[in-house]
């Protein structure tokens, strides 16, 4: 919701993303030679409308109702992280053109994160204590696993490996 407040979201869930037909249209449709086909395909819908100078909104829910499934092993989220980090290195080449391009600022490839802050999610000080203790957890060792997915994510890329691999899905329990 911050960067949607802004005007300045960079992607939209591969999931749950939801595009108007005739933009996806008038930009060629998804490119099916990237695994980020999500990321590559709002970068070039960004950059669409701004050349065209017409006036478009790329925004965000936070509370959908939709369900994915998520990797349920370490090998299946490794996979899934070094695709996606693939397929940001892949759209981040292919429009390079829009780095610090003039009135790309808040769109286009400058762009940085921002986390709960903006969401507000955690109401009770429980909860906070909570994503504190987890945050904590995190920097312990799962960031430097996920580092470690994306230099392998950009290794695959220098070696030109594509598609997406082996996704491993146990099926939602709907009990």
């Amino acid at each position: 919701m911050p960067w949607d407040a802004i005007g300045a979201l960079f992607i939209v869930s591969g999931a749950f993303g939801l595009f108007r037909r005739d933009v996806v249209e008038e930009v060629g449709g998804y490119w099916v030679d990237t695994v980020g086909e999500n990321l590559e395909m709002t970068v070039r819908m960004d950059k669409h409308m701004r050349d065209q100078g017409r006036p478009y909104r790329i925004t965000f829910t936070a509370d959908p109702v939709c369900w994915t499934e998520a990797p349920s092993d370490m090998a299946t989220l490794g996979s899934q992280r070094r695709r996606w980090h693939r397929g940001l290195w892949e759209s981040l080449w292919r429009h390079r053109s829009m780095m610090l391009r003039p009135g790309t600022e808040r769109s286009g490839c400058s762009r940085c994160g921002l986390e709960e802050g903006g969401y507000r999610n955690y109401r009770r000080s429980r909860d906070l204590g909570r994503m504190f203790t987890a945050a904590l957890f995190e920097n312990m060792w799962f960031r430097q696993l996920v580092d470690l997915y994306r230099l392998q994510g950009v290794w695959d890329l220098i070696r030109r490996r594509n598609g997406w691999g082996a996704m491993k899905r146990r099926g939602i329990d709907t009990a």
